[in-house]
């Protein structure tokens, strides 16, 4: 479960191994910008540990949907799965503006070309603190891809989640169409990785208890063990997996330490007291 820098593209697919999963960026972990984040996680995990970490921290959603109709209620459906998701990490997100956008334009999006920077410069809203969510009628082979917390200060534009329409609930994607591909890519919006990024070796996704995974899962084998230096079974239940939607139920503990400290860190300024961001 190894560091990665740029954005993750997740790419959950009708059958598995049909498509590709995932196409991610891994940085080397001897690079002083790696350690610089390290270290400021770190930092911000400390004072944390003396402050009220379950605290409710309320994120303002912002929802683009692109080109096709989706209804409301299928987006406070998805919003609603998204909090029951994260029900025991201290984050609630609430919908602040559905925009609706009946336009082709940006039927060649695909992850980080002109195409998705010309979209989200004309549609982001919000500052760092402020999701912004775009449902286009598709990605391709793609299912979501994410920003991660730390990349707001160099490309504040292009932050924010984009996910297939077919990932909402009731989507045409089954086993990926319960709403959990939102989840997963909030994860990494809140500065998490994928636990198999590193395989079985290394530091993996840089959270102490998740277990070492030597490659993404596919489907719901529970207690599958793919790494044998590790006598704890895959985290296949963990929404940071590649396992169907109805199999994913949990972020670690050490997973919701990880994202208030990449919160706080990246999306609330440092000169901002814990008090006032944990309200």
């Amino acid at each position: 479960m190894r560091f990665t820098l740029l954005g993750i593209v997740l790419a959950f697919s009708y059958q598995a191994n049909a498509f590709e999963r995932c196409a991610v960026q891994e940085v080397n972990t001897s690079q002083k910008f790696f350690i610089d984040i390290q270290t400021q996680l770190l930092s911000t995990s400390r004072r944390l540990m003396t402050t009220d970490l379950f605290k409710t921290k309320r994120i303002p959603v912002i929802v683009h949907v692109i080109e096709e109709e989706v209804s409301k209620e299928v987006i406070n459906d998805q919003i609603d799965v998204m909090n029951n998701s994260f029900a025991l990490t201290g984050f609630r997100f609430e919908l602040e503006k559905i925009n609706f956008v009946n336009t082709t334009r940006w039927q060649n999006i695909d992850y980080g070309n002109a195409t998705e920077r010309d979209m989200k410069t004309t549609l982001r809203m919000g500052d760092s603190a402020t999701l912004n969510v775009y449902i286009l009628p598709s990605l391709g082979q793609i299912l979501g891809w994410a920003t991660f917390p730390w990349e707001y200060s160099i490309k504040p534009i292009m932050d924010g989640v984009v996910i297939a329409k077919d990932t909402l609930p009731g989507g045409a994607m089954p086993p990926f169409n319960e709403g959990a591909t939102l989840t997963h890519e909030v994860g990494h919006w809140m500065g998490l990785f994928h636990t198999f990024q590193g395989g079985c070796f290394g530091n993996g996704d840089e959270v102490e208890d998740t277990p070492a995974q030597a490659y993404p899962t596919s489907g719901c084998p529970i207690g599958q063990n793919s790494c044998m230096n590790d006598s704890r079974p895959d985290a296949v239940n963990n929404y940071m997996d590649y396992s169907d939607d109805a199999c994913m139920t949990e972020f670690s503990q050490g997973q919701v330490l990880r994202m208030t400290s990449s919160f706080t860190t990246y999306r609330k300024s440092l000169n901002t007291s814990l008090s006032s961001i944990l309200n």
